[in-house]
């Protein structure tokens, strides 16, 4: 039984008082099954000693307004679902970075009847509708439980058609009973043996509780090991996801200690999950935020087992690697990619095996790019967390912390935000560079009223701080419903006043001597900038604010003051690269007094915290209030690093090169270039750029090239076939002064990042996913390798996929493509501003298939030894200023007699060189718009469709291995309905108006038939080369008839209306 505590009392929003009774012990059942003979433990472990209060409080009121706040991960590409196994320091979760959060467990008994309605029914108000989960956006989900994972009772219910349907009523009963904002249920049922003997059962009743639910949410959480019995195909017709335990691997039958998720264990068995009905889209990994410490014969992390400790939080690795004053020297194991410790006490050797944010970040890296053999590359659907309870420290004792300002523990909790960072850092969508600190869309209780009394504040009359809505005006930040209010009452002074709003940092519950540094909001690199938005209902002429930074010594650095001389909303902001730092004397024992230096590990380490501000005044008499909102951290490169990786070529060795654009001048001393190997993660060659210059090729900009001596304008000579070309790879800019990534780039990634997905230094996967593909031999139109490029030089969104296209290769000159609509091709020539992914760009008579309409020379897309292949026309920017474009020419369509292809014309090109191939590692990426026609069946086009034999297909493609299917069908129409004929030419007409009405967005048609014309897809494209695609379905090279054959191409703009297209 716990030791009973006293009752806690704390605040939450301000306003409510909340007491909870003395916690009880849960009553915890541990089974162990042999499963594929392997003896497996089945229960969630990290349970020992959980225990959740009896709540004393009453439903809150509902939010005075509705929240329109998102989480930072877009819920439409990933969750991040963390399970409350205690609801104690919700107070201080990190809201902004979760999706869901799973409640409590709400149980059933063997008649289906809820034996615990009071858990769902009466949850902390935080959860309950209108309270902090609803104010962040964060789905709640039920969690449902066979009576604490019994196995008669799973049985029982679930073989049986009366007690399903009675346990489906019950819960939609329940439901109702606590509130509309339930998101779904998430269904845990355990043991293994009750699942097996279950499954068809579980999957009519998941049949029958979707059906219930609509459009609320189902998923059902599953054991580490497939078994055959389970009907994992039949529970994802009903499911929206599957949630995998990755553990536990290690615990209470145990006779050798080790990782509690090694990842080297469980990518096989996710693996059998997916080959056996689960999509990929549909999977979540469910990590462990505890580990697991046992005394262990001798040290190592794979050592024989004396005596179980048991469960240990993620806190208290940290604690102990970090701040403890007996540190453990934390270690890391490759492949498992878990970490570990060891030391003796009393002549015994302990070893504690635990995840931390580097291995955890590495495993979400798994849900953006599955490492496993199925699916590789392929996004899943993201990640939960056993469980927050893990996050805070000192969960034996109610989560209390020591306050080293008063001098004796306290219910404010230490809530380390280390794993949730990580996880928003990675899944945050493409090109995401800044992230909350804080939203305030409620208060936590760390965060201090300022008249408390302290010993930094000058002629401070009084002060207090409130959770508002936020006031409207201009600049008022878009995803915020609240913020921070702070009322200030200053005296006369003659050297001025000032209070400090400060974030708290407490003591460690045993330690108390020691400020635990971390626990702030969040923790960021040097390299960024803080900021937060700011509103003042008048102009404070006489007062101002700087922020406070904690560095890595736990001193207080300031910023520079921002004057409130204006009112309404504004952004402050303090560049910790460039802007002047000023120490900050202090007399709170939680801090030390600065020294106007950030002082921080350095290599871009995570060790630094804002913890509030100053408010400073003349020393005038006077009082205000000021609204704080969306503290957040942004990257910033440090000054002299604003370089890019511009433009590269790796398919050919005597073509290789990479060229940097940024400012003229020298680099600075630490710059590096950096080649990085798929196979390991590991840099394989490094070429050191200090002191080197950057010619100024105009406005203070010019490229600098590195590669093979044959390239043009080249500056630091590689060996041929230097960079290596491999399935995945990638290219790094490095500044090693700083530890600033300033560019990073990875190719050849659709089949997954295997190494380059690693946990440590070089980190190049932040500007994806997705990444971008693989490059063929062909070249262009000026008889060089083509490569990939940003089509607009240094033009960056920190997203590769975005930034990078196909191009003619143009190293150390502009990448921008000097055109005039329209453009026209007869093709007696080579054309211009246009490249072949595989052989030379060329034109040909077109004797194997007859004259085209127009006569002479005509485009043959055809690789003449044999595969797929595309080419791009008019530049990857086409239409980059959104106004569209359109492309008229000539097709000839193969007919039925003729061996079995595909062609393709396209709009919006800017990847892709294989055109569908079955061999996705070093092409695929194609995108854009593809009106595609196959001529008899047997294609096997990789797009995911199923050959359709004479008939035009419009698709939009995607295939970067993020979706569950590489291209959407928009239109169709057989070749008999456009009145075309096979083994002849014909027209075609495509165009792409962004700003037309939404029916006349996109149209094709061919031989005057419409194919398609509506609204853009959401998400799609809008800019990119026109594209010509072909494949044959033989081994060998190509027939002399085979291949896309146009002529007549004209590029122009588009006309007004779409609906006014004369007709063939």
């Amino acid at each position: 039984m716990m030791t009973q505590i006293g009752p806690i009392v704390f605040s939450l929003f301000c306003a409510t008082t909340v007491v909870l009774a003395q916690p009880q012990n849960d009553a915890i059942t541990t089974d162990v099954l042999a499963g594929d003979g392997n003896l497996e433990q089945t229960l969630e472990f990290g349970t020992e000693n959980s225990w959740e209060s009896t709540q004393t409080m009453a439903v809150p009121e509902k939010a005075a307004i509705s929240s329109t706040v998102k989480p930072v991960i877009d819920t439409n590409k990933f969750v991040a679902i963390g399970y409350v196994q205690t609801s104690t320091p919700v107070d201080a979760y990190p809201w902004q970075a979760m999706t869901h959060l799973a409640y409590l467990f709400t149980d059933f008994d063997a008649n289906g009847v809820i034996t615990n309605p009071s858990t769902w029914n009466n949850r902390k108000a935080a959860f309950q509708p209108g309270g902090t989960a609803d104010r962040y956006g964060v789905k709640v989900l039920m969690c449902l439980r066979n009576g604490g994972f019994d196995d008669t009772i799973m049985t029982t219910v679930m073989n049986s058609p009366t007690l399903r349907t009675t346990l489906v009523k019950n819960v939609m009963e329940h439901i109702a009973a606590g509130g509309d904002n339930c998101a779904g249920v998430s269904l845990d049922l355990e043991p293994v043996a009750g699942v097996r003997a279950s499954a068809a059962g579980i999957t009519e009743f998941l049949k029958e509780m979707k059906a219930a639910l609509g459009e609320k949410e189902l998923s059902l959480y599953v054991s580490p090991t497939y078994y055959t019995s389970f009907d994992v195909a039949g529970w994802m017709k009903s499911c929206d996801y599957l949630i995998y335990s990755c553990y536990p691997f290690v615990g209470s039958w145990s006779t050798n200690s080790g990782p509690v998720a090694p990842e080297s264990t469980y990518d096989s068995r996710v693996d059998k999950y997916i080959l056996n009905g689960c999509p990929p889209e549909k999977l979540v990994l469910a990590l462990p935020s505890y580990g697991y410490q046992t005394q262990n014969t001798e040290s190592g992390y794979n050592t024989t087992i004396e005596e179980h400790v048991g469960s240990m939080g993620f806190t208290q690795g940290k604690w102990n690697t970090t701040l403890a004053p007996a540190k453990r020297t934390r270690q890391y194991i490759e492949g498992a990619e878990a970490v570990w410790y060891s030391y003796q006490d009393g002549g015994k050797w302990y070893v504690h095996n635990y995840d931390d944010e580097e291995s955890l970040a590495h495993k979400v890296r798994g849900a953006q790019s599955w490492v496993g053999a199925q699916a590789s590359g392929h996004r899943l659907r993201g990640v939960a967390y056993w469980s927050m309870r893990w996050m805070g420290d000192n969960p034996a004792n109610s989560f209390k912390s020591y306050d080293m300002e008063a001098g004796e523990m306290v219910s404010r909790y230490r809530y380390y935000p280390h794993i949730c960072q990580a996880t928003q850092e990675t899944l945050a969508p493409e090109g995401t560079q800044s992230f909350p600190i804080e939203k305030w869309e409620h208060l936590e209780a760390r965060w201090r009223d300022p008249d408390v009394p302290g010993v930094d504040n000058i002629g401070c009359n009084g002060s207090s701080i409130q959770c508002v809505a936020c006031p409207t005006g201009t600049n008022k930040p878009d995803n915020s419903a609240y913020c921070l209010k702070l009322y200030y009452s200053f005296a006369t002074m003659a050297y001025g006043n000032r209070l400090f709003l400060r974030h708290e940092i407490l003591g460690h519950h045993t330690e108390n001597t020691i400020a635990d540094r971390n626990a702030p909001k969040a923790l960021f690199s040097k390299n960024m900038t803080v900021s937060v938005d700011v509103y003042t209902p008048t102009a404070y002429p006489d007062q101002s604010v700087r922020f406070v930074i904690m560095d890595a010594k736990g001193e207080l650095e300031i910023s520079s003051q921002h004057a409130l001389n204006d009112s309404g909303w504004r952004t402050f902001s303090f560049d910790l690269t460039r802007d002047p730092v000023s120490g900050y004397v202090t007399n709170f024992k939680s801090f030390k007094s600065g020294d106007g230096v950030l002082d921080t590990a350095g290599g871009g380490a995570y060790d630094l915290a804002c913890v509030g501000f100053l408010v400073e005044g003349s020393g005038a008499a006077g009082s205000g209030y000021i609204y704080f909102d969306e503290l957040r951290y942004s990257r910033t490169l440090p000054p002299h690093c604003d370089y890019v990786i511009n433009e590269f070529s790796s398919a050919q060795s005597a073509s290789q090169f990479v060229e940097i654009y940024g400012a003229a001048g020298t680099f600075p001393s630490g710059m590096e270039l950096r080649f990085v190997g798929g196979s390991d993660g590991a840099t394989y060659a490094t070429v050191p750029l200090g002191g080197r210059q950057v010619a100024n090729d105009g406005g203070g900009y010019g490229y600098y090239v590195v590669g093979s001596s044959a390239v043009p304008n080249v500056d630091s000579v590689l060996a041929n076939g230097a960079i290596e070309n491999g399935t995945p790879s990638a290219i790094q800019l490095y500044d090693t002064a700083s530890g600033a990534v300033c560019d990073a780039v990875v190719y050849n990634a659709h089949d997954g990042l295997a190494g380059l997905g690693g946990h440590g230094d070089p980190q190049v996967t932040q500007f994806g996913s997705p990444w971008v593909g693989g490059s063929g031999s062909g070249t262009g139109s000026n008889g060089r390798v083509y490569s990939r490029g940003r089509s607009v030089d240094g033009a960056n969104t920190w997203n590769n996929s975005a930034d990078l296209s196909v191009m003619q290769a143009t190293p150390g000159a502009t990448n921008v493509v000097s055109r005039q609509f329209p453009m026209t091709w007869n093709f007696t020539s080579v054309p211009a501003c246009a490249l072949q992914t595989y052989q030379t760009l060329g034109v040909v008579s077109p004797t194997a298939v007859g004259t085209s309409p127009s006569g002479g020379k005509v485009y043959r897309c055809c690789d003449t030894t044999g595969g797929g292949i595309q080419a791009f026309f008019g530049g990857s920017d086409l239409d980059a200023s959104d106004e569209g474009y359109t492309v008229t020419g000539e097709v000839y369509i193969p007919s039925a007699s003729q061996p079995a292809q595909a062609i393709g014309l396209g709009l919006c090109g800017r990847q892709g060189n294989s055109f569908f191939s079955g061999t996705t590692a070093s092409g695929a990426y194609e995108d854009g718009y593809w009106l595609i026609f196959e001529n008899v069946a047997g294609v096997g086009l990789n797009n995911g469709r199923a050959d359709h034999a004479g008939v035009f297909e419009f698709v939009c493609a995607h295939n970067d291995n993020t979706r569950s299917k590489p291209v959407t069908l928009l239109g169709s129409k057989s070749l008999a309905e456009t009145g075309a004929a096979g083994g002849a030419w014909t027209t075609f007409r495509m165009c792409i108006c962004p700003n037309a009405a939404a029916g006349e967005q996109l149209c094709v048609e061919v031989n005057g038939t419409r194919i398609y014309q509506g609204a853009l897809p959401s998400g799609g494209p809008t800019k990119g080369a026109f594209q010509v695609g072909f494949r044959e379905n033989h081994s060998g090279s190509p027939s002399a008839v085979e291949g896309t054959w146009i002529d007549n191409l004209r590029i122009n703009d588009v006309p007004s209306m779409v609906s006014g297209w004369e007709l063939y």
